[in-house]
């Protein structure tokens, strides 16, 4: 996606500034969550450049209002929305990537995650078919670092074969049956995720 006349990195760069702003109103956040302009420029540029990744843009005339990206696995006829941002014309703007989205990609399992504050991404995916699996369960917490923190550094592993992944793999897909983020596909991409 782009525009006439706007290089690739002038475009990543203000639609990383425009989404981090977004992202720190909580009513707005997608999953995962943004924790920079510079984190979500990677996003967007791994989004545009990765086989896995897809990234939209919504202009109007010369005016950039919106982006999308997902993470899709063609073979396991899977996508994950991964940011839904609009700055301006929201509903237009969101209207035409869930749009996109369902022709794009029919017959897949698309899941979207955002912050349960974040009420007008969740209408539009309602309006659009999508249903709601989990509005209960509560995952962000803080962790106890500092001189109190139980056990130390030992309590945070990389994900790898040395670490305690065996014990937890278990719980994951107890915890979680059905999800395309198994176990066996977090222990193929170890990159990124830690166990607590």
């Amino acid at each position: 996606t782009g525009h006439p006349g706007v290089g690739k990195s002038a475009i990543v760069k203000e639609v990383a500034e425009r989404v981090w702003s977004l992202a720190q109103d909580v009513d707005a956040r997608c999953y995962p969550l943004v924790k920079s302009a510079e984190e979500f420029a990677s996003t967007l540029t791994w989004a545009l450049e990765d086989d896995f990744g897809r990234a939209r843009s919504y202009w109007h005339g010369s005016d950039l209002l919106g982006v999308c990206c997902l993470f899709v696995d063609e073979k396991e006829r899977y996508a994950q929305l991964i940011a839904l941002y609009a700055w301006d014309q929201f509903r237009q703007v969101t209207d035409s990537f869930l749009s996109w989205i369902g022709e794009e990609y029919p017959a897949y399992t698309i899941d979207a995650g955002i912050a349960w504050e974040n009420a007008r991404v969740a209408g539009a995916l309602v309006r659009y078919g999508y249903c709601i699996v989990d509005d209960c369960i509560e995952l962000r917490h803080a962790l106890p670092f500092g001189d109190d923190a139980a056990n130390g550094d030992e309590a945070v592993q990389a994900l790898s074969e040395g670490s305690a992944f065996g014990a937890y793999a278990a719980l994951h897909d107890a915890w979680f049956p059905g999800l395309y983020w198994n176990a066996k596909r977090l222990s193929e991409t170890p990159d990124g995720w830690v166990i607590l």
